[in-house]
């Protein structure tokens, strides 16, 4: 059912109803469940989601940079360094453990939790 912009809604309603996983990022397409339920994050309907993952099949094909985790591809491996960070995060290299956000944040755990050093 294809939501039409009126009804007393704003688009800030709107842009609300796609964060929280209520309707489908793509189309627009109502996506919550009976409850009015979603799942939480931006999503895509079934049709968008399955147009989306064969652009992503062809824009892979075609790019020299994949991401091991999503497989979302990428024109250089800057573009893909910064999209493993921002979206996987890096992990510790000494325990395995943590996704951080910065090299930063990676080096201040290591010194707090595999040197003993008080930050």
């Amino acid at each position: 059912m294809l939501l039409a912009i009126g009804g007393g809604k704003t688009m800030g309603d709107y842009a609300d109803m796609v964060l929280k996983g209520l309707m489908c990022q793509g189309c627009g397409e109502y996506i919550g469940d009976d409850q009015g339920n979603g799942l939480g994050f931006p999503t895509w309907c079934p049709a968008c989601n399955k147009q989306n993952k064969e652009a992503a099949f062809n824009d892979l094909a075609s790019a020299e940079f994949a991401c091991s985790n999503c497989n979302r591809s990428f024109k250089d491996e800057v573009s893909l360094d910064q999209h493993y960070r921002d979206k996987h995060g890096m992990p510790c290299d000494v325990c395995g453990k943590g996704k951080f956000k910065s090299q930063r944040a990676l080096n201040d755990h290591k010194k707090a939790k595999h040197t003993g050093e008080v930050l």
